[in-house]
């Protein structure tokens, strides 16, 4: 301001030396009004940095209040699951869980918490005694483990059902879905699918042994039957020749006897027949 002000005194002087005051005055005019000037562009300048700063504070507010409904959205969207979700990232790091796949795996004590490792969680679970065999997974740093389907039984008689799918960023998901009732009702089918078979086997073997009897009997009863028809006629020849008293009672006991046997051989055939 001093430099300013001296070259305008300067500048102010006559030939002679002495100081021109309105010419000296006319500078200084000149001097504050472009300083109004550029304090005035300043003043704007400023106003439309301040309101532009106001601008984006509003549009970050906007963005902060969007993304905290998003991931609002997103824990409601996990919440609501029927069953356990776990994300991990490229480096097999937990992103994120939900509440069910803490208690599903009764992790309350582990705290998982995002950067827990894939490995850590397995063996927690493992030593917890939670599943009834170990889970080993094929799993190395930068290798994912292999996608699909897993089914594990915990110590307290449930069935867990874990599907992983792999993530284009490296990644994966791992979902775990109890499905003890549908187990159970697989066991349930597979047990009665067991007891129709035995069942028939008895029924196949019951017929077996019943055809056998019965071919057995049809046997005999030919064996049987053809020498006592014999035997019948011959008594009824001799009955209708003279005899002792006592030959006859002795021809008639035969007689009696041979009839009763086939009468006897009779109800075996028609018992037969309606086996």
């Amino acid at each position: 301001m001093h430099k300013m002000l001296s070259r305008q005194l300067a500048d102010s002087r006559k030939e002679s030396g002495d100081l021109d005051m309105d010419a000296l005055l006319d500078r200084v005019s000149q001097m504050y009004d472009t300083c109004d000037k550029n304090r005035e562009r300043t003043e704007r300048s400023i106003a439309l940095m301040v309101e532009e700063l106001d601008e984006r504070h509003r549009d970050l507010q906007a963005r902060e209040a969007e993304m905290s409904l998003q991931n609002q959205h997103f824990k409601d969207a996990l919440a609501s699951l029927g069953g356990g979700l776990a994300m991990y990232d490229a480096n097999g790091r937990l992103i994120v869980c939900n509440d069910q796949y803490v208690r599903m795996y009764q992790l309350g004590k582990f705290g998982p918490k995002p950067g827990s490792t894939f490995e850590e969680l397995i063996d927690y679970r493992n030593k917890s005694g939670v599943f009834k065999n170990l889970v080993v997974e094929e799993y190395s740093e930068g290798s994912p483990p292999r996608a699909g389907k897993r089914l594990h039984e915990t110590c307290d008689g449930r069935w867990i059902e874990v599907t992983l799918f792999l993530l284009g960023s490296g990644g994966w998901v791992t979902l775990h879905e109890d499905v003890t009732e549908r187990e159970k009702n697989i066991a349930l089918r597979e047990a009665a699918v067991k007891e129709a078979q035995f069942r028939r086997e008895q029924e196949l073997r019951a017929e077996s042994e019943n055809k056998a009897k019965s071919e057995f009997l049809a046997t005999m009863s030919h064996e049987i039957r053809t020498p006592l028809n014999a035997v019948l006629g011959l008594a009824t020849t001799l009955l209708e020749t003279s005899l002792a008293p006592e030959q006859r009672l002795a021809v008639e006991a035969i007689d009696q006897s041979g009839g009763h046997l086939l009468r006897l051989l009779n109800d075996i055939q028609i018992g037969r027949a309606h086996v």
